[in-house]
């Protein structure tokens, strides 16, 4: 467990969504092995058939079926969803893969060849749509910066995974019967379909439009590049390192041809190679990508790559033209071939998305499929027909001419990512100005960014600069230097809002800062939230000089940490807060209240308690304020009274209940035990409890329910709300659940019974429903307690919603996360269907009651097995006027002492020996 945690942390998975990230790519990993043995085989067919001239057009080919794809995706993801459209993939790539497998023995014809080789394309664009669209529905933006290149990884494995088992049975079985393992292994991702469709995350998707089509027309395609400059030159950087692989790829695969004779010795050649590429790129992309622009920054992250390339291209340019170098030059190519595979998959392409992050949503969108969807296919077609006029020239492929071609196309590549930062700088600044980058959903992890922003702030409006502190605020970064520049901003909005985050990040490296300020006249009018600022680091700060400021509020925080921290100047500051005390003056008086309820010292209780009557509404709030703040026993109690005979809520008393802490809930506990959770009064304390840390508040709730369980349904959403562990009385709150379920029963044969004896009935009837639609909630807190609260949640929502497809979806994943001896009642029960239906369901599975109107009417008003409501007893009452009753009316007297008014006077009505009527 230990270990699986550990791992779990190193992938920034968390729990909750290790079991969809796990299941995502597994199913990913069988899909991705066998696109894998279908290009080794592909390409090992294609290379001992034809010539290495040929290839090149089967990138020109290639261009045209991504396009034909891409667009026919588009249009089927308007018909299906997601998780759909991932099963029309797979069943298509199986299809492919089959079609190529019965078409096999024309592998020396060289349209089947070209047709196979160009395929691999289309299946692996069509896999990355499907399982990239589906990714982006089920993860949010900030889950897709941790788990995206993780889910990804996937793929890497799984072409290792592919490239060995290629490796191992080719010498067995030959290279065509290689595409049996091929859809083998598709096969296990069908079979593993269901179990990934099933998980709950899937099952609440939607039908969503989720890939911004910027491939439909070429005036889309136009729009995407010229409508914002960072997405253009980052699909030019994408065109050129795109380019650069084909055009290594080509000239290794002439070497390769030239080297290896047989389909056993070629196919082994690539399976070693390609498993080596997956392998490094996987500890890169794993391990080093998510560090990289933390140390180097965007620019020098995206010119690692090209760089490199460079040095590579001339020194194996330079041996393929010595003679006698061929050896040394097949394996500088193939290590170039390795780093630029490798390079561009675990570092350009994170960091060209990294790169996006600071655009709009719909842009930042349209971007990522401008990249795969039109750029990549571009890329295929200018290569392809270069490639090709360049091979009609010569006869045999000439190394020192591709390395030429190479060579320019990476300069291009350079000159292209070196300016991106520019634009990306700009894309970054607009968003701060126009508000688009919202800090959830936006990451900044390198130095270059957060240098750009600071200086930003520098001579930033205050508008702006507000922004600016507001993002940095949701950074994982040094915000130190920024909240200092913040401070010397012209803005006292900003100097104040600097301060704030100085208090709510923890900056205590500023307070030495904040002392050099406290003296300056500039800052006199933020003076007295520097002191709080200060003391909150430093509470024994000395602040003896502010004593006899002339500002009361600086002065009165002055005195308050003298009197905290006793220290020479002590006597003089309780002697100002006496004075203050004595003056008469409003304003004073105020500055006395808060300091006396800061300083928690019992001299002042008197003074705080007389004020509490206070006829000033200022003077009382202060006052109130002040006893919540001081939290002594007898103000606390001075406050709940004053709650509860207020008749109403009052915000301020609230507020001062929770400033006084554990004194609170002392009083607010014995209040509920000595009325036994019962009246107004309660329920709003309960009520309040909610506001109350949970630790705290729930062992409170806890007992009360357990003493009181007929007031459970007042207690259990706030237990709810505290996401309440309720593992050490899980027989209690079971008990609860199967006395409602077992009431819910009754109900509805009650209600069935009234509806069709006493349709005259219907107050009552209608009363019986609202309490069937109190148990469905109250079980439904329960089970939230008790079971899965994601699902329950989920649940909840359905029943909310009230139509007949969300109430059947909600039964459904309630029946998943409930235990079937509740839940098989609780569907029967609340299923929107007839009443002889659920009557008929309920036969099945539950003992039928005994059910006449005695025994309606003695089950509410003497709550035997379930406890009604006043108003479902007011209803049964009222049909009782003139009614006989089924009982001694002296059972009623009880209800003439209630404290629920039409309850009492309804007892008394029927008590009443002439039974006068209402009016």
């Amino acid at each position: 467990m230990g270990l699986r945690k550990s791992i779990l942390s190193f992938l920034l998975v968390r729990e909750s969504e290790s079991k969809l990230v796990s299941r995502l790519f597994i199913f990913e990993f069988f899909q991705g092995a066998a696109i894998a043995i279908v290009f080794t085989t592909a390409i090992t067919l294609f290379l001992q058939q034809l010539p290495i001239n040929d290839l090149p057009k089967v990138f020109i080919l290639s261009a045209f079926l991504l396009w034909l794809s891409a667009y026919i995706y588009n249009k089927l993801e308007h018909r299906f969803s997601g998780i759909k459209m991932v099963l029309v993939v797979l069943l298509f790539n199986m299809a492919c893969v089959l079609f190529f497998l019965v078409l096999i023995r024309q592998d020396t014809k060289p349209w089947f060849l070209f047709a196979f080789l160009a395929s691999f394309n289309i299946l692996y664009l069509l896999n990355n749509l499907e399982f990239w669209g589906l990714a982006s529905l089920l993860f949010d933006v900030r889950q897709s910066k941790r788990l995206f290149s993780v889910v990804s990884a996937s793929d890497l494995p799984a072409k290792l995974f592919g490239y060995l088992l290629t490796l191992v049975l080719v010498p067995r079985i030959g290279s065509e019967n290689l595409l049996w393992i091929a859809l083998g292994c598709m096969l296990v991702s069908l079979l593993l379909y269901p179990r990934v469709a099933k998980l709950k995350e899937i099952r609440s998707l939607e039908h969503a439009a989720h890939q911004p089509h910027a491939t439909h027309s070429l005036k889309s395609i136009q729009a995407a590049l010229t409508g914002n400059r960072l997405i253009a030159v980052l699909a030019v950087v994408s065109f050129f390192s795109l380019c650069c692989l084909l055009v290594v790829n080509v000239i290794l695969y002439g070497y390769i041809k030239h080297e290896f004779q047989s389909d056993k010795q070629m196919q082994g050649f690539f399976a070693i190679f390609l498993g080596t590429v997956r392998f490094i790129t996987l500890f890169i992309k794993v391990g080093v990508t998510n560090r990289l622009v933390d140390r180097f920054g965007l620019k020098r992250s995206l010119l690692i790559t090209p760089v490199i390339l460079v040095i590579l291209c001339l020194t194996t340019v330079y041996f393929s033209m010595q003679p006698g170098y061929y050896k040394a030059a097949f394996y500088l190519f193939g290590v170039m071939a390795l780093a630029t595979d490798v390079l561009c998959a675990a570092v350009q392409l994170p960091v060209i998305l990294a790169a996006m992050q600071p655009l709009p949503t719909h842009q930042r969108l349209r971007g990522h499929t401008l990249l795969k969807g039109f750029m990549d296919p571009f890329a295929f077609l200018v290569m392809g027909a270069l490639l090709w006029l360049v091979t009609t020239l010569e006869r045999e492929p000439v190394p020192a001419i591709f390395g030429l071609i190479l060579l320019a196309l990476i300069i291009c590549w350079i000159i292209a990512a070196s300016r991106v930062n520019i634009f990306y700088s700009r894309a970054l600044a607009t968003a701060i100005r126009d508000k688009t980058l919202d800090g959830k959903f936006f990451s900044i992890t390198d130095k270059e960014s957060s240098d750009f922003l600071l200086e930003k702030l520098r001579g930033a409006s205050q508008e702006d600069a507000f922004g600016i502190l507001n993002m940095v605020a949701t950074q994982q970064l040094d915000i130190a230097p920024f909240l200092e520049t913040g401070l010397d901003h012209a803005s006292p909005l900003v100097r104040l809002r600097s301060l704030q985050l100085i208090r709510d990040k923890q900056v205590a490296g500023l307070v030495p800062k904040l002392r050099q300020l406290s003296s300056w006249p500039d800052y006199a009018e933020l003076l007295p939230e520097i002191l709080d600022t200060i003391t909150y680091f430093n509470p024994s700060e000395d602040l003896s000089r502010f004593l006899d400021h002339p500002d009361l509020a600086v002065t009165r925080r002055a005195v308050v940490s003298r009197l905290l921290h006793p220290g020479p100047e002590s006597e003089k500051a309780a002697e100002k807060l006496a004075g203050w005390f004595r003056s008469g003056r409003k304003d004073t008086i105020l500055a006395a209240l808060d300091t006396a309820g800061r300083t928690h010292s019992k001299t002042y209780l008197e003074e705080i308690s007389k004020a509490l009557h206070a006829e000033d509404p200022q003077v009382q709030a202060a006052a109130i304020d002040a006893a919540g703040r001081h939290g002594d026993p007898q103000l606390v109690s001075a406050l709940l009274d004053r709650y509860i005979h207020s008749g109403r809520k009052d915000p301020g008393v609230q507020q001062a209940l929770l400033q006084a802490g554990t004194t609170s809930f002392h009083a607010i506990r014995q209040y509920l035990l000595d009325t036994k959770c019962r009246g107004p009064v309660a329920r709003r304390l309960i009520a309040l409890l909610g506001a109350f840390p949970g630790e705290i508040a729930c062992p409170i709730l806890e007992e009360c329910v357990e003493k009181f369980p007929d007031r459970a349904k007042a207690i259990l959403p706030v237990l709810v709300q505290h996401e309440h562990d309720p593992s050490g009385k899980q027989d209690l709150y079971r008990g609860l659940l199967q006395t409602d379920l077992a009431a819910s029963v009754n109900l509805v044969y009650f209600i069935h019974f009234l509806d069709k004896e006493y349709p005259g009935m219907n107050l009552l009837t209608e009363a019986l429903r609202l309490e069937l639609a109190d148990i469905r909630t109250n079980c439904l807190n329960l089970f939230t307690l008790l079971f899965d609260r994601d699902k329950l949640r989920r649940v909840k929502t359905g029943f909310e919603l009230d139509t007949k497809d969300s109430v059947a979806n909600a039964l459904e994943l309630l029946q998943v996360a409930v235990p079937r001896e509740y839940a098989t009642i609780f569907i029967a029960v609340f299923e929107k269907a007839s009443a002889e239906d659920r009557i008929h369901q309920l036969r099945r599975i539950a003992k039928e009651p005994l059910v006449s109107e005695p025994t309606i009417i003695k089950n509410v008003m003497f709550d035997m097995d379930y406890t009604y409501n006043h108003w479902t007893k007011s209803c049964v009452l009222y049909l009782l006027r003139k009614r006989p009753l089924p009982f001694d009316k002296e059972f009623l007297r009880p209800y003439t002492h209630t404290d629920n008014r039409v309850l009492k006077q309804l007892a008394e009505i029927v008590i009443s020996e002439d039974g006068l009527a209402l009016t």
